[in-house]
């Protein structure tokens, strides 16, 4: 079976190399068909993550957005991207 189709936003972050990271919302998992609450506590999870990671940046109750990586660690899958 063909994993879901995600349109995600671009977020640029510059981690001293110069990295491209692909991000998500809970509004793109919504999109995905996940549930508004799963869809929330995705991204708290992921938000968790980042931060056992080391990254304290993920620590902000504002930001709502998360490395695609981070989710699909979560959910054991992997997204397609659209542009494939």
């Amino acid at each position: 079976d063909a994993l879901p189709i995600l349109n995600i936003g671009v977020f640029l972050a510059y981690n001293g190399k110069g990295v491209i990271m692909i991000t998500v919302t809970k509004k793109d998992l919504v999109e995905l068909g996940y549930g508004t609450s799963f869809s929330a506590d995705i991204i708290k999870k992921a938000k968790e993550l980042m931060i056992t990671k080391g990254h304290t940046y993920y620590q902000s109750r504002k930001l709502d957005r998360v490395p695609r990586e981070a989710v699909e660690e979560l959910l054991g899958i992997t997204f397609t991207d659209k542009s494939n």
